[in-house]
């Protein structure tokens, strides 16, 4: 015996798909476009953000790495230093010091810095750009801590990939090309 109910699971699920729904209905969308054109514009992009805001950052990252952009996750080994010119985005919902920190060392760097989060205070001076996703702050959810932000984060962040995709006329099979054979 369980103890589990399955169908429990399933509303569970529809509940949070209907949080997400309502955090892209009251989603920033010219905020939304003119981070897909800097991103798409931009030389080299780097990414960044905590705990599993990051882990959605990190899957932003290997979309745009297919599509053919030179992209990096801060904090990786093997991201080089940031420069003039470069574009880094920081996702936090919060705007918590280590993000707040990377978007102030980007800056300092000549770096445009977009800053994905909840609240319009969260990264004050610190964003050239600032696109905000208002989860658990004008909707509300059912979820635990931060899982409404992160899952509208990789959901918005799979869109505008496609949306740089089409702009760049990137066609899926040089998408597949890319794709870790390892």
């Amino acid at each position: 015996m369980t103890g589990h109910d399955g169908a429990g699971i399933v509303a569970s699920a529809k509940r949070a798909l209907s949080e997400i729904e309502a955090v892209l209905a009251a989603a920033d969308t010219t905020g939304l476009a003119l981070l897909a054109a800097a991103v798409d514009g931009a030389p080299r992009v780097f990414v960044a953000g905590g705990g599993r805001s990051l882990l959605m950052m990190r899957a932003v990252a290997m979309r745009l790495m297919h599509i053919g952009l030179d992209v990096h996750v801060v904090g990786d080994t093997t991201a080089p230093a940031v420069r003039s010119g470069d574009l880094v985005v920081v996702a936090s919902a919060r705007g918590g010091r280590s993000a707040l920190a990377v978007a102030e060392a980007a800056r300092a760097s000549g770096a445009k810095v977009a800053a994905v989060t909840a609240s319009d205070e969260a990264f004050g001076d610190a964003a050239d750009l600032l696109v905000r996703l208002p989860a658990r702050t004008q909707v509300p959810s059912s979820q635990h801590a931060g899982s409404l932000f992160e899952q509208s984060l990789l959901v918005v962040g799979d869109a505008l990939t496609r949306s740089v995709q089409v702009s760049r006329q990137v066609p899926s099979a040089a998408l597949d090309a890319r794709h870790a054979n390892l």
